[in-house]
């Protein structure tokens, strides 16, 4: 929030080019109490809304703390809580827009959410963005913002999948064996799979609790 009130324009222009916004808090605190992290949330909202005349319902807790105030705060005010699956640790010390990369694109898999940071002392990110985002094309993989996804759940199905539309730069042998995998399974479970398409990234509650409810220790 506070940095938005110092770079509205920006906002404004990361509204225009099509990026999802989420509320971040105010004044990112550590341990806020619950009122604090009340107003945060509601300040940061209407600071939002004044700069580019809409909202949005997309909440990041800061650190990741899904047990702090401004968590419990957000679920309170219906906001979703949204993590991250890939980060490329450009907050550790000695990190280099080399380390950066490396981290991204050795984590990546289908139906990442990739955390990175903008702040003046983070130039290594941004010189290792262009290179991520690059390769992951490459790779065939897509971009969609969090808010496409949520809404095929919101449309009604149980399970969101991210999916690679093409396998450039990979090694024969495992190209062989992730065609073969996907189809194997189908014969043997009976069941129609989504090809290729990495881990499960966004499910349903129900989902979820019909999973817990088995009795394997490990589930495809």
């Amino acid at each position: 929030g506070i940095q938005m009130h110092a770079r509205p324009a920006l906002v404004k222009e990361i509204i225009r080019r099509g990026h999802a916004v989420g509320n971040h808090t105010y004044t990112h605190a550590r341990n806020p109490d619950q009122y604090v992290a009340e107003e945060e949330l509601k300040n940061w909202h209407n600071l939002f809304k004044d700069i580019t005349k809409r909202s949005t319902g997309l909440f990041r807790p800061p650190f990741g703390n899904l047990k702090s105030a401004y968590s419990s705060a957000a679920l309170k005010a219906g906001y979703p809580l949204i993590l991250w699956t890939n980060t490329g640790a450009d907050t550790s010390k000695h990190i280099n827009a080399e380390k950066v990369y490396k981290a991204v694109m050795e984590q990546l898999k289908p139906g990442d959410i990739v955390l990175l940071h903008d702040s003046k002392d983070k130039q290594h990110t941004a010189t290792a963005l262009p290179n991520i985002i690059k390769s992951i094309r490459d790779e065939g993989y897509s971009f969609v913002t969090v808010p496409e996804m949520l809404k095929e759940w919101s449309d009604g199905y149980d399970v969101v999948y991210g999916q690679r539309r093409k396998r450039s730069g990979e090694a024969i042998s495992k190209l062989v064996f992730a065609f073969a995998f996907y189809r194997i399974f189908e014969r043997i479970a009976g069941l129609k799979v989504p090809r290729d398409t990495g881990d499960f990234r966004l499910m349903d509650r129900r989902a979820v609790d019909a999973l817990q409810s088995l009795r394997e220790h490990h589930r495809f």
